[in-house]
């Protein structure tokens, strides 16, 4: 009867599990990298974002004002 040896098989199994966490780890990083490229297009190219100020922003019931009374 042949038997593998558990030593040989464990390293074999440890060094695929090694080469997988490898993998995962390129693929996350690949990741991050587009997703910060899909947010700086979306900021920067988005026109609907245009003109937006972070911040207190001006009250909105001021545009539904006569200009007479927005001028005071």
């Amino acid at each position: 009867m042949a038997k593998a040896r558990p030593s040989i098989t464990k390293r074999l199994r440890e060094k695929s599990l090694m080469e997988k966490r490898m993998k995962k780890a390129e693929r996350k990083l690949d990741r991050d990298a587009e997703r910060e490229e899909r947010d700086d297009d979306v900021v920067d190219g988005d026109p609907d974002l245009a003109g937006i100020v972070p911040g207190p922003q001006r009250p909105v019931w001021l545009d539904f004002l006569p200009e007479e009374d927005a001028a005071e």
